[in-house]
This record gives structure tokens, sequence and C-alpha cells, in this order.
């Protein structure tokens, strides 16, 4: 396992020229934070061709590569996570609704 080092942007954590994301960095939504004047760096795990953020706790998250290359606007990723947010509602009133 080889550790090397990402950077968090706007349109996803950066890395050996593509962008990845994570469960973990949609939900507290890193992206969002990430801008021209701040640079957040990341430390990451590369294994197999796949790419591991290794948390303080000691917990793995593997990364997903981000196929679309297409930027989207603050006011499009809101609109994402109220979507989102909504569809998680729903899924679990109907968790609720057949115990």
């Amino acid at each position: 396992m080889r550790n090397t080092v990402a950077v968090v942007t706007s349109q996803g954590i950066l890395y050996q020229n593509h962008y990845y994301t994570c469960w973990r960095a949609i939900s507290e939504q890193w992206f969002d934070q990430a801008s021209a004047y701040l640079m957040l760096e990341l430390d990451v795990q590369v294994k197999d061709d796949l790419l591991y953020i290794v948390l303080e706790s000691g917990e793995s998250i593997t990364l997903s590569i981000i196929s679309s290359t297409k930027k989207y606007t603050t006011n499009e990723r809101e609109e994402y996570f109220v979507k989102l947010n909504q569809l998680k509602l729903e899924k679990g009133s109907i968790k609720n609704d057949r115990s």
C-alpha cells in the first residue's frame, strides 16, 4: 500500500488528474468547503489501483472515481442535497410503514 496526498476541490477529490468522491465527502459537503482560496489536502492510500482515505479512527473509506467532468454550481449542488435528503426521508417512512 502506498501513501500519498490528494487535494479536495469544489469538483471532487483530485488525484493524478482524476476526481474522486465518497459517502463521507458528500454527507459532510467537503466540496462546498473547498474553494480557490482554501486548499484542503487529504492523506490517501493506493492499493491495487483503488484509492482509500484512512481516518484518524483507523476506518478506511474507498473513493469512487467521478466520470463526469461537468462543473456544478453551488445552487445545483444544494438542490442535489435537498433531493437526496428527501429520498432518505421517504425511504425512512417506507421502512416505518412496513414495521
